[in-house]
């Protein structure tokens, strides 16, 4: 099952080469294409050293020179059938005894980007080539760390997603919504007002009567203390003259008496 799994996913990515390479042709065209598969689950300890054979592969088609190129993940959870998650769970997953690991490599094998615990929902990845045409790979590994006899393993079912834009200066419209782009231009109004009006300036006016403030409190506590300490000073020297003299006056009439 394997190999027929793995043939049928190179036809369809056969396919999406031809639509590519004729795409090429038409100015700052962005082509999106799509496959899904399911990353099977396995035992970290199982497949130690042959992650390789295990992994799920995607053979993307040649990129086009000086191009952008971005992959998006749709990864999703499917818990195995008759399994009561409610009863019998968490899953390894809720345990987080289980990751979902990314390898990118080019032609040649080189590692250009990894990931490991790739989390549910959308996630992406950018691919710059350079001036002449690259093919690359994408392999990912469902690993399971957990050992005992109840844990449940899930598999994944990923869905790749990829838009490639023939003019590498419009790659960022494809990171910004229209969300962001609306808050990034109240921000820049709100930051602009600050800069201009005088409510900046009241700001630093109030910042600096507190700090004052703050320091002449500081000094008239300082202040304040000392006096205390000379005048606790002051009164017992008093006291203690006046108690001498009176030993003194009464020594003196117990004498004479």
């Amino acid at each position: 099952m394997w190999w027929l799994e793995r043939a049928t996913t190179t036809w369809v990515i056969c396919i999406w080469a031809t639509d590519v390479m004729a795409a090429e042709t038409a100015a700052l065209t962005r082509d999106q294409h799509q496959v899904s598969f399911v990353c099977p689950a396995y035992k970290a300890s199982h497949v130690q050293g042959q992650e390789a054979q295990f992994a799920s592969c995607v053979e993307l088609a040649p990129v086009a020179a000086n191009s952008t190129v971005q992959v998006v993940f749709q990864v999703q959870e499917l818990i195995p059938d008759g399994v009561d998650v409610a009863r019998f769970g968490p899953t390894s997953t809720q345990n987080h005894k289980q990751s979902l690991d990314l390898t990118l490599t080019d032609q040649l094998g080189n590692l250009l980007n990894g990931h490991r615990h790739l989390a549910l929902g959308e996630s992406a990845v950018q691919i710059q080539s350079g001036s002449q045409p690259a093919a690359y790979s994408v392999c990912l590994l469902n690993l399971v760390y957990d050992g005992s006899w109840k844990s449940i393993d899930t598999d994944r079912v990923v869905t790749l997603t990829m838009d490639q834009v023939s003019d590498t200066r419009q790659w960022p419209s494809v990171l910004l919504t229209e969300a962001d782009r609306a808050l990034l231009a109240k921000t820049v109004e709100l930051v602009c007002y600050l800069a201009k009006s005088s409510f900046g300036a009241d700001l630093l006016d109030v910042e600096s009567q507190r700090r004052d403030l703050n320091e002449s409190t500081f000094v008239w506590v300082t202040y304040g203390q000392v006096m205390v300490v000379v005048l606790t000073l002051m009164g017992n020297c008093a006291v203690l003259s006046y108690v001498a003299g009176r030993l003194r006056v009464r020594r003196s009439s117990l004498r004479w008496s």
